[in-house]
């Protein structure tokens, strides 16, 4: 301004202009985030409300669409009755090292014999487990992202302890079956309301999907 030169004050207007273009980005997406927060709480509210604790309900056979995720896979404990925050709070810190926004609620795939989970065989403790988040704005070329294809599931909701979800999924392996729907042996958790909202496990809400087989 004492210089009175008019290309050095147009690059610092830029400067600022970018700087408070980033301050502006920052709060829209928190103001996102905080709706999608208050959106899933009034949602679980909502099943809470109409759910009994302990039974499979809605079983349907749906379409679970193409996701981009970012995820890690590898074999680790997995019993039911333990909560993976461990493996949720390393997966988040690569996602913000990364620049990686996860949206809506976290994800559970077991690729081996998901039953085993509630087994008390400690032989059976331990699987190939992958957490996943979906992400805002994949990075195809990052290791981290990858997408889950489409596919046919037959889900249901259940109300509870993770650890008490053993007679939901017979109860689904039973639907199956009267359908006459193969299934491919591995299940997809989707944590509607989780640890991370309520400190009750009772009022745990989760999407359980067993994928079909194709054909």
């Amino acid at each position: 301004m004492k210089q009175r030169d008019l290309a050095t004050l147009s690059r610092e207007l830029e400067g600022h202009l970018y700087a408070v273009r980033r301050e502006r980005d920052q709060v829209v997406a928190k103001y996102d985030a905080l709706i999608d927060n208050i959106l899933r709480a009034l949602g679980g509210l909502s099943l809470l409300g109409s759910r009994p604790v302990g039974e499979a309900t809605a079983l349907a056979v749906v379409d679970f669409p193409t996701t981009w995720v970012a995820y890690t896979r590898y074999q680790c404990y997995w019993k039911a009755s333990k909560l993976f925050i461990s493996r949720r709070a390393e997966l988040l810190k690569a996602m913000d090292q990364a620049g990686l926004e996860p949206v809506e609620v976290n994800m559970a795939i077991f690729h081996s014999d998901y039953k085993k989970q509630f087994s008390e065989d400690p032989s059976d403790n331990e699987g190939d487990l992958e957490v996943c988040y979906r992400v805002k704005h994949p990075d195809s070329q990052s290791p981290l992202c990858r997408q889950i294809p489409a596919f046919r599931a037959v889900t249901c909701l259940y109300v509870g302890p993770y650890a008490e979800m053993l007679p939901a999924y017979l109860a689904l392996e039973d639907y199956a079956q009267r359908l006459g729907l193969a299934l491919r042996g591995t299940s997809l958790e989707e944590y509607l309301v989780g640890a991370t909202m309520t400190a009750d496990p009772q009022n745990y809400v989760t999407r359980i999907y067993l994928p079909i087989q194709e054909g």
